[in-house]
């Protein structure tokens, strides 16, 4: 079962398989920035998803809290206020996912 995301404004793209979600970054902000391309989530080491959806004025974000033992990170794919709908359902996803 694999569905994929796309978050054009920040070249953001999100692949949910089975057991893991891939988040890949293309672009000179998310490389410089970010200095991330590429990262994998098991989807058993999610603790929480929070969204905070974006408005006209500021950018929204989709943090995905991963544990793993003691080790805490966060995960966070950003998006503008177009796109506000893809991150609602990719959330709503995930947490469908999580709760089988």
């Amino acid at each position: 079962m694999n569905k994929k995301f796309y978050f054009k404004s920040y070249k953001t793209k999100v692949t949910i398989n089975g057991e893991t979600i891939t988040v890949s970054r293309k672009g000179f902000f998310n490389l410089v920035l970010l200095r991330l391309r590429t990262q994998v989530i098991n989807l058993n080491n999610i603790q929480n998803v929070k969204l905070k959806e974006a408005t006209n004025f500021k950018r929204g974000y989709l943090k995905f809290v991963v544990t793993k033992g003691l080790k805490h990170r966060n995960v966070t794919v950003i998006f503008n206020v177009f796109e506000n709908e893809i991150a609602v359902e990719m959330k709503n996803y995930i947490q469908t996912i999580n709760n089988k």
